[in-house]
């Protein structure tokens, strides 16, 4: 059983009230698109390459359900202290697991990383773009 849907088949899956709703249909374009991963997940997990869509369903409950009590103990952690949540209130909640603290972290650094990578080639091209505009001034003169 695929768990491909064509584009006609997902149109016609739409109640016709969804229709003209636009933010309806990209939940609905999220929500697929999330569940094509998911099973994608699932496959290099050991699954089927085309698992039951009622185990992809499972499966998103459940990661759901985890990442949604996850948020409500941080927002709990956070307004205990009178704040925000910040990324330190889920690196509390995950200290004691040292598998996903050690794999959180090395997400978190590799995010600095790129952002900073980003940040340094904008500059770079920045500066690229300016040096060849003043090459040109001085061309013109």
């Amino acid at each position: 059983m695929s768990m491909d849907i064509d584009d006609d088949e997902f149109a016609m899956m739409m109640p016709t009230t969804l229709d003209n709703d636009k933010k309806a249909q990209k939940q609905i374009r999220k929500a697929k698109a999330f569940q094509d991963s998911l099973s994608k997940m699932m496959y290099g997990g050991g699954d089927d390459e085309n698992p039951l869509p009622q185990s992809v369903q499972l499966m998103e409950y459940v990661i759901t359900d985890f990442i949604q009590s996850f948020c409500i103990q941080a927002q709990n952690l956070a307004d205990k202290n009178d704040r925000t949540v910040r990324v330190e209130d889920f690196l509390f909640l995950i200290r004691k697991d040292l598998n996903k603290y050690k794999r959180v972290s090395e997400l978190l650094e590799f995010f600095s990383d790129l952002k900073e990578l980003r940040k340094n080639d904008f500059d770079t091209i920045q500066n690229q773009h300016v040096d060849m505009k003043n090459a040109k001034n001085k061309r013109s003169r």
